[in-house]
């Protein structure tokens, strides 16, 4: 999946790759310059171009497919690996256009844990880097944040269920 795609080592550090539960084929991965798709099981590759947070790309780190709905993706990212803008995309037409969720609270950090809830599909969890928690119980209509305890941080992975 990376023809076309290799201009230097940075292009190729993969940091997520999920699988469509309904197109056979389909896979989606992040990685330091964008999210990128293949429909033929990784010999080629097309951008989804996700929003830009910095004129290279998005520093793109994690992916969720929603659990009941093969159309909804979710994709954490930043401006850069030690980035102070993080933000949360949501496409719900599988890659095809994306928004940027609007959480009420300034992410300092890229987002480095996703979760959504299986028993409850319409809960997502994120957080940053720095342990900023936020969540949503509508699939992204609106948002809350959740502050850890002084001291509490590097979330680099969340999961509920």
């Amino acid at each position: 999946m990376i023809n076309g795609l290799y201009l230097d080592e940075g292009f190729v550090d993969i940091h997520a790759v999920v699988v469509n539960p309904k197109i056979s084929g389909q896979l989606t991965i992040a990685t330091r310059y964008g999210d990128f798709r293949s429909d033929d099981r990784g010999a080629n590759r097309r951008d989804l171009k996700a929003p830009l947070l910095r004129p290279i790309g998005s520093y793109c780190r994690v992916l969720r497919y929603a659990p009941n709905d093969p159309n909804t993706l979710y994709l954490g990212a930043a401006n850069d690996f030690d980035g102070d803008r993080g933000a949360l995309f949501i496409t719900r037409d599988n890659g095809l256009s994306w928004e940027k969720t609007e959480p009420g609270v300034w992410l300092k950090t890229p987002i480095f844990g996703l979760a959504v809830d299986p028993q409850q599909p319409d809960a997502v969890f994120y957080s940053s880097k720095i342990g900023q928690l936020v969540y949503s119980r509508d699939r992204g209509a609106t948002w809350s944040a959740n502050p850890l305890k002084a001291g509490a941080g590097h979330v680099f992975s969340l999961a509920v269920g």
